[in-house]
Formats: structure tokens, sequence, C-alpha cells
């Protein structure tokens, strides 16, 4: 049976994670005058605005991940990833009001790599040949995508010209799904559809 791959998204009605944007320095490419994001420092900070606690968020910072959901994968073997620890700055309410919240969540750091992002056919699509970021007019005319062999491997990896995108395995889709993890959601990479993401490269 032929492995499936997915694309990780977080749901709606949980509490948001906010990285400080401060901490990003954001280049513009001279080539194709997409946005570079790099970050200044290793430690992140963030906040949280409500009270429905989720164990994926996914920021224009990092992704993180709460701890149970950092030792279901550490239990069970997955690779592809690392954790950095991460600076909490406060809990809110809608209102700006501040919780009394539990804070145990850590930086989800994907190490997997899946090579160049292609297209149903087996077809690479197009990028800018100076930031290797993807021409995302061209990925927008895309429907379906698709692994090739430069991927290592990992349970957890990122496609080297897609970054903003998580990727998992079906092994690991299926574990999640299991122990019911919160403010998770998946959609099979050949069923991509660009107008369901509004994931940016990190």
């Amino acid at each position: 049976m032929k492995e499936e791959f997915y694309i990780v998204d977080e749901l709606t009605g949980y509490a948001r994670a906010i990285g400080d944007e401060r901490q990003i320095i954001v280049e513009e490419c001279p080539v194709c005058g997409s946005a570079i994001r790099k970050r200044k420092n290793e430690k992140l900070k963030l906040h949280f605005e409500g009270k429905r606690m989720g164990d994926y968020y996914y920021t224009h910072t990092c992704n993180l991940i709460s701890k149970r959901m950092l030792q279901l994968l550490k239990d069970n073997g997955i690779t592809g990833f690392v954790e950095k620890e991460i600076e909490c700055t406060g809990w809110y309410d809608r209102h700006g009001n501040k919780l009394d919240m539990d804070f145990e969540y850590v930086e989800l750091e994907v190490t997997g790599r899946g090579g160049d992002l292609l297209d149903i056919d087996g077809e690479k699509v197009k990028k800018c040949p100076e930031c290797n970021n993807l021409d995302w007019d061209s990925l927008e005319e895309v429907e379906g995508l698709s692994i090739g062999e430069e991927w290592d491997g990992s349970d957890i990896f990122y496609f080297d010209d897609w970054k903003g995108a998580v990727i998992v395995t079906q092994r690991v889709k299926e574990l999640l799904e299991s122990e019911g993890m919160k403010n998770i959601d998946f959609t099979k990479l050949s069923e991509y559809e660009p107008e369901c993401f509004n994931l940016l490269p990190q």
C-alpha cells in the first residue's frame, strides 16, 4: 500500500499562541521580492490568548507542542525533530485579563527534510533560484503534492523550499489521533488545495 503523507494545520476555537514579531528579522529577496524571515534569537517569547488549550500551535515564529504530545512522540521513536525551550510572557483571556494557566509547551523544531516540493505528477514546483522560496503564484495553480526520492525518511519534516508547512507520515497522524491530541488537523498531501492553507515560511 502506498504511504500517505499529511500537512499539519491547527483548528479554530482554541487559545491562540502569539509570537513576538520583534524577534524576527524580515528581509526581501532581491530576485523574487518574497519575505525571508530570520530569527534573532534561539529562545522565543510567546503569549497566549484564550482559555481552551490545545496540543499543537503554529505561529509565524515557530511551531509549539504540549509536553504530553512531546512525550508521545518520544515514547514512539518519532524522528525528524528536536525540542527547544520557549518563554511564555503571559496567558490572557479574549479581553486581556491575565489567566492562571499551567504552561507546558516547547518549540517543535523540524529537522527532517523532504527535498524539493513536487506536484502530484512528481514535477518540481517552481521556486526562486536566489532564496529557494516557492513561487507562490505557481503553487496556487497546483492541486495535489507528492514526495520524491530526496525525502530523508523522517517521520516529521519540511520540504527544502516550503519550511512553513510541517509534513508528517501516516504513522504520526494515526498516533496523534489515537491519543486525542487537540488543535491539530491533517490534510493528505496528495489532496492539497492552496486555498486551504496560509502557511508562511519560517
